[in-house]
């Protein structure tokens, strides 16, 4: 159940930016962060979700997409 939670948040946010911002970081590599965007890395997809989550919550346009994924019931699969 949170392989595929955390995959389909992966799906949403592929293409964001948020594997450029990982990468580049050098939060994860490219390999890895492929595995935090398909799920299956389960402690790190955590890891760069609450990171993202965090980042988005200090930033104003974060609201947008933290009022999507609530509204749609994604987050209920996290305890932020």
């Amino acid at each position: 159940m949170l392989k595929v939670c955390l995959g389909c948040i992966g799906k949403y946010l592929r293409g964001s930016g948020a594997e450029n911002i990982w990468i580049e970081n050098e939060i994860f590599g490219p390999n890895t962060t492929e595995g935090v965007l398909l799920g299956s890395h389960y402690v790190r997809s955590l890891e760069g979700m609450n990171l993202r989550s965090e980042a988005m919550e200090t930033d104003s346009s974060g609201e947008c997409f933290l009022m999507t994924m609530k509204s749609i019931g994604v987050l209920s699969c996290f305890s932020f």
